[in-house]
């Protein structure tokens, strides 16, 4: 938690490669208690890169699923 990372990925109806730095909100480790649970982590972006990526972004991310985890 806290970890700033940097990462490169794509998304459908997006023409180029998107560039973000971020910071790790929350992690969840694999639990045999809760198999169904996926692991994984939440990164809130801090700097986006090409900044038109941005209204893409949330419409993918509205498209794909309701958020998961939600930091209070």
């Amino acid at each position: 938690m806290g970890t700033e990372v940097e990462i490169e990925f794509s998304i459908p109806n997006f023409p180029e490669a998107i560039r973000a730095v971020g910071r790790v909100q929350w992690v969840r480790e694999f639990s045999y208690s809760t198999s169904d649970v996926h692991p994984g982590m939440g990164v809130q972006f801090l700097k986006i890169s090409p900044p038109q990526a941005i209204p893409a972004i949330q419409t993918f991310i509205k498209r794909v699923r309701e958020p998961v985890l939600y930091e209070r």
